[in-house]
């Protein structure tokens, strides 16, 4: 049973509602809860991650809150590393494994809140829910590819998206883990889903991500990747973690 008292918040989605997620980041470091995001920096314009990591930044800086934030490097990396940023308060996983990481992202996190995207973000999303994580679902996409009362069709469409960008192989751990997650999805599986709008104040939707958090528990955790490089990113994630989540579960009662 883990000892961490304060939830790690994914923020998903596309580089099409970056003024959204840079709110969202702002208000998860004000609550004083964890952000986790890509930790990398598009060449040309912005995406939900750098919007939601300058948020959370912005209020680092003007509001003087801890700011605790997980970027998970993507497709583009291809060294394994893990860097301790800004005093303590970021850190960066490169775990060299391209689009899979956004099943590393799904386990690290207890709860997402996923702006409408592609089929990344689908499949962050489809992970999350067959690892069991809430989801609050923001804006008008996700009516039509993730409805309320879905159908087997609609269903089996929004995993095949999710496959597209994250396949089924069988060449490792991860993969492995990739697959089990894949199995555990179906149209009667239970999920702990809301559907939001755009417009819907950040506070709001980080209150109900919260809550939903609450509901599970501290479930996030790193993968079990067994061989020595990947490790040790994991053993120094577990020391961040602690004292992180020490600093922020004193600023949250102080």
């Amino acid at each position: 049973m883990s000892a961490r008292t304060v939830p790690v918040i994914a923020l998903f989605g596309s580089s099409d509602h970056t003024d959204v997620a840079e709110a969202l980041g702002a208000e998860i470091a004000r609550r004083n809860c964890i952000l986790l995001t890509g930790g990398g920096r598009r060449v040309t314009g912005r995406a939900v991650t750098e919007s939601g990591l300058d948020g959370a930044e912005a209020a680092r800086r003007d509001d003087g809150v801890v700011a605790a934030r997980i970027g998970v490097l993507g497709r583009r990396h291809t060294r394994v590393l893990v860097d301790v940023e800004d005093e303590e308060t970021k850190i960066v996983l490169g775990l060299a494994v391209g689009d899979r990481r956004n099943y590393v992202n799904a386990r690290l996190c207890d709860v997402a809140i996923a702006l409408d995207g592609g089929d990344g973000t689908k499949s962050e999303v489809a992970f999350c829910l067959a690892l069991g994580r809430p989801v609050v679902l923001v804006g008008p996409r996700w009516r039509d590819e993730f409805p309320v009362t879905r159908s087997k069709t609609e269903y089996d469409l929004f995993v095949r998206a999710a496959q597209r960008r994250v396949p089924v192989g069988a060449a490792d751990e991860l993969d492995r883990l990739i697959t089990d997650a894949y199995d555990q999805l179906g149209p009667d599986a239970s999920s702990d889903v809301v559907h939001r709008s755009l417009d819907t104040p950040p506070s709001e939707l980080v209150t109900e991500a919260e809550e939903a958090a609450g509901r599970v528990g501290p479930v996030g955790a790193f993968p079990e990747l067994r061989d020595p490089a990947r490790a040790l990113v994991a053993e120094t994630y577990a020391t961040w973690l602690t004292t992180v989540d020490e600093r922020l579960s004193a600023a949250r009662t102080a």
